[in-house]
């Protein structure tokens, strides 16, 4: 369904997404919408063997513009993902993710981490974290190579954090754990 000119157009205006089993798609953004899913509300992924990443711009020029995606969405799970390794590999600018209030990751066992630095300050209403079964997981939030200068790591609304059966887990970022604190609010 990925190369039709025409799904891809239903896809623009859809609010809510379930998909599973959803064969030879790689990267959902890139492959599915051209226009960052502008009305997407709920998008649900399922039981699937090839999706790598939701946004990787491998597939596409990449421009030194960040990426605008999913400026609506405000749920989001994955749910036995075998290959995917991140949400997101590249910048992304407002308003994405700006309205996520819940992400819900279970069975990812090649999911190294969940947030890129860069993309923390975009989640300012997030509100439910809960990763569980991730036997990569590494860390919820990553620091890019290629990051420069102190970014301020704040989720505001962030009221309930679920991080269980994470073999692999380090730490929630990787900064001196006197830090940590500053994190979270007394909310959580």
């Amino acid at each position: 369904i990925h190369s039709l000119k025409g799904i891809k157009m239903l896809f623009e205006r859809v609010e809510n997404l379930f998909l599973e089993e959803l064969n030879a798609v790689q990267d959902i953004f890139y492959r599915l919408n051209l226009k960052g899913f502008p009305y997407l509300k709920h998008l649900s992924i399922v039981n699937n063997s090839t999706i790598e990443s939701l946004i990787h711009p491998k597939d596409r020029e990449q421009s030194q513009h960040p990426e605008k995606a999913f400026p609506k969405l405000e749920s989001l799970c994955l749910n036995n993902l075998k290959k995917i390794v991140n949400i997101c590999s590249c910048k992304l600018s407002e308003p994405s993710f700006g309205k996520l209030k819940v992400i819900k990751i279970n069975l990812c066992g090649q999911l190294k981490s969940v947030f890129l630095i860069s993309v923390v300050s975009l989640l300012s209403v997030l509100e439910t974290i809960e990763v569980l079964e991730c036997n990569s997981l590494k860390e919820i939030v990553q620091v890019e190579t290629q990051s420069t200068g102190e970014v301020k790591l704040m989720f505001p609304e962030l009221r309930s954090l679920k991080l269980q059966f994470l073999s692999q887990f380090v730490g929630f970022y990787p900064i001196p754990s006197r830090k940590q604190k500053e994190l979270f609010n007394e909310k959580v």
